[in-house]
């Protein structure tokens, strides 16, 4: 036998421990999407289904109204603003926001708006990290919503 021949074993090896490192790396993979996301958008896609209409209605209500909407982080916290269809400010909304983590990996926080001045209005501060906000405005039968995502530094 001959040394440094490469034999049908070596070959098999070499064949066999790249699949190795294949099915290692997909099993790492798969457990890490796992645990950081549960990939749940609705727990019954047939009853959000029923309810995509009236979504719509929801929508075209709330644009006919013609606000004018704005949130921002900054030093002073989370900041939205309101006016309306003329570019008067919108006062006396009642309101909340609504504070989840992208992943999931911290509760929802549910805060109410508080009115600073004329249209000025506050939730407080964020924590550090990204968070999606999800602000609901209503005044009489009108109702406004706007969802962003925020940087918790400001």
């Amino acid at each position: 036998m001959r040394t440094g021949q490469f034999t049908g074993w070596h070959a098999f090896f070499t064949i066999a421990g790249g699949f190795a490192i294949v099915f290692a790396v997909n099993a790492v993979l798969a457990v890490m999407a796992i645990r950081t996301n549960p990939a749940t958008v609705v727990d019954n896609s047939y009853t959000s289904s029923q309810h995509f209409n009236t979504g719509l209605a929801e929508g075209r209500a709330q644009q006919q109204l013609g606000w004018t909407v704005t949130a921002r982080n900054d030093g002073d916290g989370l900041q939205l603003q309101a006016e309306d269809a003329l570019g008067l400010p919108l006062t006396r909304l009642k309101g909340y926001a609504t504070i989840t983590h992208p992943l999931g990996a911290e509760p929802a926080q549910t805060r109410d708006l508080a009115e600073l001045a004329d249209g000025h209005y506050s939730a407080g501060t964020l924590p550090p990290g990204r968070w999606i906000v999800e602000f609901r405005l209503q005044r009489g039968g009108q109702n406004y919503y706007l969802k962003k995502r925020f940087d918790g530094r400001g």
